[in-house]
């Protein structure tokens, strides 16, 4: 099966983001159901999720992209079966090991920069990666 998300990247709000590319500190999760716009954020202590106040036929992405802080990027990724044990969570619960999780991407990203990079390249099940 073929989805389609979109990965917002922009500035975070904790203490490496000194040490982070601008643009590049924190990376949220954008789909749509059947009947929504979903936006995940995955932070350090929780799971922030919120249905957005746009129909299924509005563009979100485009509207989100418009905002100079943000960097929007359309991912089409094929979802596979879950049957591989791959550890996944070895670093600890962050956003960048979410969006990994989410998207069935494996690779040994840590910051959000280095996973933007990885993607690009369109290796494993990433299907398609580009900027809005």
């Amino acid at each position: 099966m073929i989805k389609e998300a979109w990965l917002i990247f922009r500035d975070g709000k904790h203490k490496l983001q000194r040490i982070l590319k601008s643009k590049f500190g924190h990376i949220s999760l954008l789909y749509k159901d059947d009947f929504n716009w979903i936006l995940i954020s995955p932070n350090e202590d929780n799971l922030e999720v919120v249905i957005l106040p746009y129909n299924i036929k509005a563009n979100a992405p485009t509207w989100l992209a418009a905002n100079k802080t943000m960097i929007v990027v359309k991912v089409i990724y094929k979802i596979k079966e879950k049957s591989d044990k791959f550890p996944r969570l070895l670093i600890g619960f962050t956003c960048v090991s979410f969006v990994k999780y989410f998207l069935g991407y494996k690779d040994f990203s840590v910051t959000p920069y280095q996973l933007y990079k990885n993607l690009r390249k369109l290796k494993k099940n990433i299907i398609q990666c580009g900027e809005l």
